[in-house]
């Protein structure tokens, strides 16, 4: 391509210097150049320089042989040009030919993921060789719901362009729902054991995700790009087009912010809203949580905190205020007020130490009295009251993250901290 274009450059200077030359000669009555020969260049390709040449130096204007047979020159030329590309790019199949059966291969029962796809989206997404074979089963379970429509063709030269209307499941959708279940997996509590549940990666959830959830089918819009080899046109590959295919769903899943804190604080909290008393035992690990050492109530004493928390915990999201990679939210916490049943469970232990028994009582006996008491002081004065706590969260270019959560922890416990400082005030 680059030697033609070269060629024909040189060729139509020829034809331009040519008539200047010719006409010089012919004002000083010198040797000319004949006229055959000014058709030969013209005819080799340069007759828009000679026609360009005979205009500008006002050469051959008035000889019907050039008027008329230069044009005519130009003309068959074009019409042979435009006649071989026809006939050129009539052997190859056409941009739109190739990328139909590109995207025919995702519109069956089981999809064949092209190889220059799944590159590029590996390298968008880059995957460890762990997640190759879980990406590529996931790939073929979105694209089962694929579908296509060509839009548009446009050929330039060797360059082509097709656009395309693609119809799939909402990427934007999964995409998110597939980052909340990634953002929140250290807080799902299985209720049949005491660990967080383990995320074993994106790729291997998507299937259970689309398969659980009814999606909604979209469209959106594809570019290709198509380059010419030889009598081929073939599919220029890319993490963008890659990004396309799958509606946007790489970039999605990319986005550090597609969960929003809201939506991460309200997955938080509904966790701790549906557990039951052996969660909250589980979550907390309660084993003598007060610390009682009590042989015989101690679990007891667990059971009976846990229990109350199961039945009253509430909570509420005030306010959130986001700052770029920051956040700040307001929580209205309802819990156990644990600062008026340790208040009745320490004048329970005041008037147990002016007893005799609680002088002559042994170690575990006096540890049996203390929990026995901290039990009917649960009984007398559970109640629950309402408590604001502020969040703090970041973004750590992944998703939003808590960043302390020992003061949330507190008021989830009554603000057992505020009630424990409060006993030892009167203690004092």
């Amino acid at each position: 391509m680059r030697f033609l274009i070269g060629y024909l450059a040189l060729i139509n200077l020829a034809g331009l210097f040519s008539m200047c030359i010719d006409k010089r000669r012919a004002r000083k009555d010198r040797y000319r150049i004949s006229e055959r020969t000014l058709f030969i260049v013209a005819a080799a390709g340069g007759s828009i320089g000679s026609l360009l040449g005979m205009y500008l130096f006002h050469h051959k204007t008035k000889k019907r042989l050039f008027t008329i047979g230069m044009p005519l020159i130009l003309l068959a030329q074009i019409i042979i040009v435009m006649v071989t590309a026809s006939s050129f790019h009539a052997k190859a199949d056409s941009p739109s030919a190739v990328v139909r059966q590109e995207l025919d291969r995702l519109c069956v029962e089981d999809p064949d993921i092209p190889d220059e796809l799944f590159r590029a989206a590996r390298s968008s997404m880059t995957l460890p060789d762990t997640e190759i074979d879980v990406f590529q089963d996931a790939a073929a379970e979105y694209f089962r719901h694929f579908s296509y429509r060509i839009l548009d063709e446009q050929i330039h030269q060797d360059t082509a362009n097709v656009s395309v209307l693609i119809s799939n499941l909402d990427a934007s959708a999964l995409a998110h729902d597939l980052s909340l279940l990634y953002s929140t997996q250290w807080i799902n509590i299985d209720a049949s054991n005491p660990q967080p549940a383990a995320f074993s990666g994106y790729f291997e959830h998507i299937v259970d995700l689309i398969r659980s959830e009814n999606y909604e089918i979209v469209e959106t819009e594809a570019d290709f790009t198509l380059t010419l080899s030889g009598h081929t046109w073939n599919i220029r590959y890319d993490t963008v087009l890659a990004d396309q295919l799958t509606g946007g769903l790489l970039h999605s899943l990319a986005d550090p912010y597609l969960v929003t804190p809201e939506e991460l604080l309200s997955r938080y909290m509904s966790s701790f809203q549906s557990l039951d008393q052996d969660g909250w035992i589980r979550y907390f690990q309660m084993n003598d949580l007060f610390s009682l050492g009590s042989p015989t109530y101690s679990q007891e004493v667990d059971q009976k905190f846990a229990s109350l928390l199961s039945d009253g915990f509430a909570w509420e999201l005030v306010n959130c205020v986001i700052d770029g990679s920051h956040a700040l939210a307001s929580l209205k916490i309802t819990s156990l007020d644990m600062a008026s049943i340790l208040s009745l469970y320490h004048d329970k232990l005041l008037e147990y130490a002016q007893t005799t028994e609680s002088i002559t009582s042994g170690q575990a006996d006096t540890a049996d009295t203390a929990a026995s008491l901290l039990l009917q002081s649960f009984d007398e004065a559970a109640d629950y009251k309402p408590f604001d706590v502020e969040i703090s969260m970041y973004n750590d270019g992944n998703t939003w993250q808590l960043q302390d959560v020992a003061p949330l922890t507190n008021v989830i416990l009554g603000d057992i901290e505020g009630a424990v400082q409060n006993l030892s005030g009167q203690a004092q």
